[in-house]
Parts: structure tokens; sequence; C-alpha cells
């Protein structure tokens, strides 16, 4: 007798759209594709002409692949219904999609329809405008829809357990997130996992936050290898990189026949951004398949597998469907089945059991259960009995157990007594009880859906989600942690020479991707207009940083828009004077460009830039000749492929080819060179490469760090991510991988990580945090749980309310603080070394004329660099030399005369090396002592 499943309608009615465009043009001839799954296509009317159409249209699709059994009178919904929107024209034209899980639709009938936003069905889709729906299910008289809490809070407490759900702090209370707003959408059981050479057969759980893999055994584990390996897992949809699928056949044995089969399968091949390459492979069934509950003897003795056959059984007797058994002890029993709903409580699984049926088989051994017999005292076994229970599953060919007769169900003696210690434990069972198994139809709606997500998650991240599910009140920790007035006032900056201004806000006026208040000079807030103008996405000079001893400052910008005519703006230029003049008397600045000279000279040609330092007072230009973000993408990318390669032959040398280790190089050299220019030097810093929110925010952080220990604690570290990354916008939704800019990605603030870690790995004891606190946050970089680094700006941040709507990381490290603390941390220590003063080498290619006697440059007067302090000066200016020892220098190099000057009076009365210095003159001889 074949099992008739309920049957199940699903009502839509497509009442509206509104703001839909094409890239084409704004007026749309539009209609709609409905559909469940990959079943027969509905089509809505097409109304033309119109950006807001309206349809009213009702439609009913069947559902009757998506139903499957879950016990008596109810029944589980997987699937998603679509809706596409498309342009009626010469050719069809996608305008954008919705997929909305089955499980989700309500069973009763409303009339409030919802609004949904249309997304993106592959990647670099441009998507707008949103649609109005009214769904429901309707489903057979004395059927209901299976609660999804039930399997909800089974994946919770697994999840639990594994310590895949993580602390954040809600005021003075911690609470567990995703927590209980975390429910699924589809679920597979037998499925193979493939990573690292290992294989798992696992379960598999796509939910609203990420991608679920719980391992239910190591395949390695029949075949007598020691070494077993858990591949359980989660994938944040935001972190999967790429997602390939290819049909594979593998062998396989058949319970029924006894033969091997080759069966044909979906792998599913997906490449994390954190260097995981997971293989899934699916193995469509079309008949019911067994799994199995099994249950091990221990070594005292098989008397306890006795009691817990029976405790187990017993469970079986009581319940009300009736189920056959064998004629004769040691038979062959017949299929033994009962309803698994009324032992979901008795199993260490809770609700696995859900939509399945259990089977009593006996042992493939005549008489079994009979030899099982008491061990006599002090007498112990080397190896255990296995003893198998399997899951029959719903299929085409499952019977009813209804049609089956009633007996008792098992022949274990009824002389065992039973005590509380014959309850099964989690070591003692090892339960493949899972959801359904995969068919064709399922694994392709599961590759759809999975697909959308990873499409569309930078633009509809699932950290909205739960502050609208959770039920609980929420504070919303973490965000008042950074106040940009309050670390300025921390460095000293409220003296009246620096002044907070309001001028960029709340419309973001003078640049979008700056922070509404900003510290500039006192006395140059009227040059921020035309400075906003000069500068590359109107970014101008602002502070970030001030020394509060020496009141030497850093500022950071965006290159200049000088162009190949080389323009200029003269509030530009007293913008930077004026910050001279809030600085120490006298003071120099540096303009630290992050680019190479070529890098720089090559964007003059598209109307950019760099400062022409000539036309600023006490300023000199230098080039740090960093990379810019595509370099770093490849050089992530040729890392990750030497990470994912299973050959070891010439490793270090391919690490060593990806240049990633040297990037790391220049930036850390780049940031000390800032670092000491600041605090050794005397001077102050003008910080920016292109359009200044990548490798400027690198710098920028990085010196900070070197320089200031408060942010290197871990309340002073978040702020300086605050402050450096989030306030002066980073383009993090980009950096990260948006599908519409594929090439905007770029892994900026990992490299920041990696350049703290190495820091870190240096100066183990100017550190509070360890490296569990950088691994936490690179974790959640991509996760998209939080609304910390979601959209690109402080702008777009407002406009879509994320501090009230989303959690703060930060309320997550504040929660596992106690986890992050670095055992080895000094307070009083500080970064440093005992290297001397670096010299910082002007660039010459913008001098005109000697620092010195300002004589200008000519083929007969050229420039030579003063190796002790960077100058550029002509041959007259510049004839001494001296061996600096302390700058690694042992034979004579040039100096100039001032340096030359500045070293005479130590020369009286002491050694040769004075300082460093063995002078040498204008002929090459030691100057005499």
């Amino acid at each position: 007798m074949t099992l008739v499943l309920p049957k199940a309608k699903l009502h839509v009615k497509v009442v509206a759209a509104a703001e839909l465009r094409t890239q084409d043009s704004a007026k749309v001839n539009a209609f709609c594709s409905v559909y469940v799954n990959s079943d027969k296509r509905e089509r809505t009317e097409i109304i033309p002409g119109t950006p807001n159409p309206e349809w009213n249209q009702e439609i009913c699709l069947s559902l009757a692949s998506c139903v499957t059994s879950a016990g008596p009178e109810k029944v589980e919904l997987f699937g998603y219904l679509t809706v596409d929107v498309w342009d009626s024209n010469v050719q069809d034209t996608f305008v954008g999609r919705v997929m909305i899980p089955i499980r989700f639709i309500p069973v009763q009938q409303t009339r409030n329809g919802t609004w949904y936003l249309l997304r993106r069905s592959v990647a670099k889709e441009v998507v707008s405008g949103k649609i109005l729906l009214t769904t429901y299910v309707e489903l057979s008289d004395g059927i209901e829809h299976n609660n999804p809490s039930c399997m909800n809070m089974q994946l919770f407490n697994a999840c639990k357990a594994r310590g895949y759900h993580i602390m954040v702090a809600n005021g003075k209370n911690l609470v567990h997130f995703p927590g209980l707003t975390e429910h699924i959408e589809m679920a597979f059981s037998n499925v193979l996992v493939e990573m690292s050479s290992h294989v798992c057969n696992a379960q598999l759980y796509l939910t609203n936050y990420r991608l679920i893999i719980l391992c239910t055994s190591d395949l390695r584990q029949r075949s007598g290898q020691e070494q077993l390996c858990d591949l359980s897992m989660w994938i944040a949809f935001n972190n999967l990189f790429t997602m390939e699928t290819t049909t594979e056949t593998l062998p396989a044995h058949n319970q029924e026949t006894g033969c091997q089969e080759l069966l044909k399968g979906f792998a599913v091949h997906l490449l994390c951004h954190d260097f995981r390459a997971v293989k899934l492979l699916f193995v469509p069934h079309k008949k019911a398949v067994h799994a199995a509950v099994e249950i091990q003897a221990d070594k005292k003795g098989r008397n306890r597998l006795r009691a817990q056959l029976k405790a187990f059984t017993s469970v079986l007797k009581d319940l009300p469907l009736p189920v056959a058994r064998s004629s004769s002890r040691g038979a062959k029993v017949n299929q033994d089945t009962v309803d698994s709903s009324q032992v979901r409580n008795h199993s260490p699984m809770g609700g696995a059991l859900s939509g399945m049926l259990i089977q009593m088989v006996k042992p493939s051994f005549p008489n079994f259960f009979e030899s099982v017999k008491p061990e006599e005292d002090g007498e112990e076994e080397d190896g255990g009995e296995w003893v198998r229970y399997s899951i029959l599953q719903q299929g085409e060919d499952m019977q009813d157990p209804r049609a089956m007769g009633s007996d008792c169900l098992t022949d274990i003696d009824e002389d065992v007594e039973m005590d509380a210690s014959c309850i099964l434990d989690a070591s003692d069972v090892h339960l493949e009880l899972a959801p359904p198994k995969a068919t064709s139809g399922l694994v392709k709606t599961f590759l759809l859906r999975l697909e959308y997500l990873v499409n569309n998650v930078a633009d509809d991240p699932p950290a909205f989600q739960y502050m609208r599910l959770c039920e609980e009140n929420l504070e919303t920790t973490g965000w008042d942690l950074y106040a940009y007035p309050k670390d300025m006032n921390r460095l000293g900056v409220m003296d009246g020479k620096w002044k907070l201004t309001s001028r960029n806000g709340p419309v973001y006026a003078l640049c979008p991707t700056y922070p509404q208040l900003v510290f500039v000079p006192a006395n140059a807030e009227q040059f921020l207009e035309e400075s906003s103008k000069f500068r590359s996405k109107g970014r101008f000079p602002c502070l970030v940083w001030l020394d509060s001893v020496s009141s030497n400052f850093m500022l950071r910008c965006a290159q200049p828009l000088s162009g190949a005519a080389g323009k200029h703006c003269e509030e530009d230029e007293h913008l930077l004077r004026a910050a001279l003049d809030a600085g120490p008397p006298n003071g120099h600045m540096m303009i630290f460009d992050a680019r190479s000279f070529s890098a720089a000279a090559g964007n003059k040609f598209m109307g950019k830039g760099t400062e022409d330092v000539s036309r600023y007072v006490r300023t000199t230009l230098t080039y740090l000749d960093i990379p810019n973000i595509h370099v770093m993408r490849e050089s992530y990318d040729a890392l990750r492929q030497v990470c994912l390669s299973h050959s070891s032959l010439k490793w270090h040398s391919a690490i060593e080819n990806t240049q990633w280790l040297n990037h790391l190089s220049l930036l850390l050299k780049g940031s000390t060179t800032i670092a000491r220019y600041m605090k050794q030097k005397g001077g102050s810093t003008l910080i920016h490469c292109s359009d200044g929110w990548d490798r400027t925010s690198q710098l920028t952080s990085l010196s900070q760090i070197i320089m200031d220990s408060e942010y290197r604690t871990i309340s002073g570290f978040m702020v300086l991510v605050d402050k450096e990354w989030l306030s002066f916008g980073h383009r993090f939704q980009d950096r990260l991988g948006h599908p519409a800019h594929p090439q905007e990605r770029s892994p900026i603030f990992l490299q920041f990580l990696d350049c703290t870690h190495q820091l870190l790995l240096q100066f183990p004891e100017a550190f509070e945090f360890n490296m569990h606190f950088l691994i936490s946050i690179a974790d959640h970089l991509n996760s998209s749980w939080f609304g910390t680094f979601i959209y690109n700006n402080d702008k777009e941040r407002h406009a879509k309310s994320v501090v009230v709507n989303t959690l703060s990381l930060w309320a997550h490290i504040i929660a596992e603080r106690g986890k992050m603390l670095n055992p080895q941390y000094s307070v009083l220590k500080e970064v440093s070394d005992n290297a001397d003063t670096p010299v910082v080498w002007m660039s010459d290619d913008h001098i005109r004329e000697c620092s010195f006697c300002q004589q200008r440059f000519s083929a007969f007067r050229r420039r030579h660099h003063c190796r002790s302090c960077g100058r550029v000066f002509c041959h007259d200016c510049s004839k001494n030399k001296g061996v600096l020892t302390h700058l690694g220098y042992i034979q004579p190099v040039r100096i100039c005369d001032e340096c030359y000057k500045k070293t005479l009076p130590l020369i009286v009365g002491t050694q040769d090396n004075h300082d460093g210095y063995v002078l040498v003159s204008e002929d090459g001889q030691r100057e005499p002592d």
C-alpha cells in the first residue's frame, strides 16, 4: 500500500509593484512569473508603460513537491515561492526577484499584503523596486503544518553544544546570537562533506543566517584509521566567494539487493574568503532509505547493553500505532514500524525523529539477543557489539504503518532489571536521524536559494533580522563606545587651536564619506568648502590624532585634483598653513603619499595628482610605494590558491611569490616611518593615498597603534576602528565583495588586522588583547551578522538606521572580553625599539631649488640627498661626507653643510664616533679630534 501525502496549495495574489526600473528605461512593461521550486510557472498579465504597475491577480500553485510527512496528520513544507518581475520587450529583460520560504507563509488566509524588495538573481545585476504580495497555504482537512519551532530548537541545542552560537552583551546581561531567531529554511541528511582530504557524513541546514554542516560520522572510522576529523562548521553567506556545481558518480551499497551500485549525485564546491574549500555531495534518492541508530556495549559486559535495549524498546512498546513482529525468536522480522513523533522526547537528538518512521531490524546473524548474556564478574571484552535500528524515511514506496499487523516489538528478556542508569546517553548512541534526504528537485532548489542569498547578502544583510525577530528587550550595547569629540579630548585637542565643526552634517554637505563632525584648525573653517572641492571625493584635510606633549598632529585627506595642468587651491594652502600654526612653533609637516611616484603621476592625466610642495609652507613630500587595491586583491587570491594547494613542494617560495608578506612589510615600514617622524623628528604629518579611504586608513591606524598605548587596549582598538575605518568612510561593502562591483573587492581591513598581528607577535607585552580578539573580528568581518561592517560609510549607515536596527560587533567582544585578554600585557610597555631616528628622503621630482642656498637646479647644478636629514641640496652645499654608523653606512656618504656644522661642536674632547657620525673632510680625510 502506498502512503498518500495530503494535498497542499499555495495561494498568491500579485497586487502591485513600485519604483521598477531597468538599465534602458524608467518605463517598464511589467509582468510576473510565479512558481514554486522548479515547478510549472504561471504568468500575470502585462501592464505597459509604467514603473508602478497594478495587477491584483490571484494565482494558485500546487505544493506537491514541497510536502513531506511530519507525523500523524502533520506535514512539513520545504521549498520557496519565487516571483520574477520582467520587462516585456523584444527580448524580455529581468527586473528583479523575490524568494519566500514556504515554511514561513501563514496557513490561514490574510487580507493584508507584504511589500518585498526586489533582489538580483545573479551577480552584477542592478535591480530596484518592490512588489506587494498576499500569500497563504491551504492544506487538506484535518492536516496541520508542523510547527517549525521544534526543529529550530533542535538545531539551536546542537549549535549551542558545538559553540556555534556566540554571546553578545545586552546591557548587563548576555544573550545567545543568533539564538532562537535562527530559522531553518531547508535541511538534508546523508550529505557527504569533503575538506582537506577528509570526508564525513553530515546533516545540512540552510537557515536565514548561514549554512550549517553537522557531521554525524567520519567515514574513515569504519576503515580502521585512528585519527578522526569532525568537519562540522558554519559558513556565513557573505563569506562564500565562489560556488560551482558539478555532477559526480560514486559507488554505494544497496541495502535491499546487497549489490554495489553507481549513484549519480550533485557536487557543490564552496570556496570561502577565509580559505576554506568545502565540497558537498548530494545523492538524490527516489525510494525509502535507511539510516541507523547504533548502540555499543561497553567493555565491562553486555548486561548493560541488554538493559539499554529494553529501555529504548520499552518506549516503542507504548506507542499507539500497531506494529508487526516475527512469528518466532531468531526469525527475520517484518517491517516493524512505529510513528516517531511519540518518541521524540526520548531521543538524544530531540526532534530529529520528526518526519521519520522507526523500524526494528534483527541483526544479520541469528539469535543475537540470546547471545547477549550477562558476563561473569571480572570478565571484560576487548570489543563491543553493535545493535542496529534502522530509520525508514519517507519515499515513493513507503508502506502505510497503519496497514501492518500489531504485536509487541521486542524479544528482549523480561527479567532484566531497569534503573535510571539504563537510559541511553550520547556516548552510547550514534544517531543519523535527520531531515529528508535529497531529491534532485530539492537539491536544485537549495542551490538556487543559496545563490540568491549569496548574491543579495550585501544589500540585505542578516544583521537586521535579529532585532526584528528577537522577543527579548534588547539594549544596543557597543554603539556608544566611540565618540569622536571624547577621543580627541583625551588627546588634548580642546585648547582653542582646533575646532569641532559641523559644517559637514547632518546632510553630509561637504563630503558624503566623512563623519558629521570633524576637527579642523580653529581659524580655517571658512576654507573647508573650497578645499573639499579641490580634494578627491571632497575629502579635505582634518585632524585624527594629536601628540598631547609636543602638539604634533596627524591629518588625513584624499589626493588633490591638480591634474596635468598643475591646478592649485589657495584655500587648501591656507588650511594647511593654519594647521601648522596650530601645531608647535616653527613646526614642519611631511606629506606622506601612500602611492608610488609613478602612480601619482599617472593620476594627473585623470585630473588628480599630488601636492606641489613649493606652494605649501614648511612642507615636504615623500612616497611610500604601497600598491593599490587591485594588486592587493591579486596577492590575496594568489595566497588563497597556495593555501588550498595540496602540494608542499617549495611551499615557502610559493608564499613569498604571492607578495602578501611584502605588502605587509611595506605597510609596517610606512607606519613606522610616520611614527618615528612624529615622535623622534618632532614633525607633523598629512597622510593620503588616492581617495583616502584604503591605504590612508591602514597607515593612520597602524601609526597610532605604534604611538598611542590607548589604542593597544581592547576598548581603545575598537575606538580606533570606529574612528579611522567606520566614521571616515572605508568602503566595507565594496571591499568585502559586492556582487555588482566585483573589481572593488580587496582585503584592505584584513591586511590591517594582519599587520596588527605582526606587531602583537613582536611586542606581546604592549597589547592588552590576544590573537583570539583579532580572529573574532576577522571571523565576523564577512558574516554580516552585525551592523558594524555593513555599508560603505556613515551616511549610508544612518540612512538604514543601523544603530537602532542591528547589534554592534563590540557587543560580542564585550561579552567575550575575558577570553581575549593577553596575560603578558604590561600597561607601561611601549611599542619602540633601540633604532635611531630614520631618515625620510624627500622626493626630488618636485624640488626645483637647493634647500640651503635656494639656487635653482640645472644640468650644471645637480641634486644631491643628504644621507643624514634626507633633504635635497646642490653640490656646493653638500660637499662633506660622514660615516653614519647608526644608519648602517660603513663608508663615507654625502651629508649637507648644515648637518656637518651641527655635529662639529661635538668633536672637541670626544671620540671619533659622535652620536653615530664619523666626520670626513671635503678631501675624504677624517677630521682631527
